[in-house]
């Protein structure tokens, strides 16, 4: 698409009794076949400087052809008046613009890639509970943020890091049950795992004693406790 911008400026002062320049500027191709073409319309009599412009008109087509050629005609045949001035002609084309998918390979330096390490667990106090924790670490963020995913998770988890970014480099996961987890770090575009696992006691063991004792009632029958 062809695009344009001018100045145009009405020399007849005051006098509205003149008629008013009409600009046409207009495409055509090396045999003169008009291929678009835009009125400015009447240009007004008040001294002044007016732009017109492809961004407000509208933008020519060029149908596909390399070579046109620009003209600029004044479509007022009054001779009455109809003096005009016109300046800072640009006429350009912007190229279209092509999807394209461009597959390139980073390398990362060793030692400089976001990764992580797990700094301590707590394992669960008893069977069933989620009295267990994990504080993880992380590395090389260089002033970014990041999010976290648990899997499993039995709990709905919100805040700093679950729902939030979060540039901590160290972050803590309470209230986890006994089993394996898989923790995703995310830090558009990279990502890291860090996998581990929570013990707890699977059996309940008591050391204290226990002495059955029979007690007699009045219609024959004992109770056992």
């Amino acid at each position: 698409m062809i695009e344009f911008d001018y100045q145009i400026r009405s020399l007849n002062g005051n006098n509205t009794i003149f008629a008013h320049p009409n600009m046409r500027i207009q495409i055509v191709d090396m045999s003169n076949n008009v291929l678009g073409a835009i009125n400015s319309g009447a240009i007004p009599h008040d001294n002044a400087w007016h732009l017109v412009s492809s961004k407000n008109l509208g933008k020519i087509d060029p149908n596909g052809n390399r070579r046109v050629k620009i003209q600029f005609l004044n479509m007022e045949s009054n001779s009455t008046g109809n003096d005009f001035a016109i300046d800072d002609i640009y006429v350009y084309q912007i190229p279209e613009s092509c999807a394209q998918t461009i597959t390139r390979t980073v390398v990362i330096p060793s030692g400089q890639e976001f990764k992580g390490s797990v700094l301590s667990v707590t394992n669960v106090a008893c069977n069933g509970y989620a009295t267990g924790k994990a504080t993880l670490k992380v590395e090389n963020l260089r002033g970014g943020s990041y999010m976290v995913q648990i899997s499993p998770s039995y709990i709905a988890r919100t805040g700093a890091g679950y729902t939030t970014p979060i540039n901590s480099n160290t972050f803590e996961i309470t209230q986890l049950q006994k089993g394996n987890y898989t923790i995703t770090f995310r830090y558009t575009p990279c990502a890291f795992r860090i996998r581990f696992r929570l013990c707890g006691n699977d059996n309940f063991t008591s050391n204290r004693a226990y002495r059955n004792r029979a007690y007699g009632n009045a219609n024959g029958t004992s109770d056992v406790f």
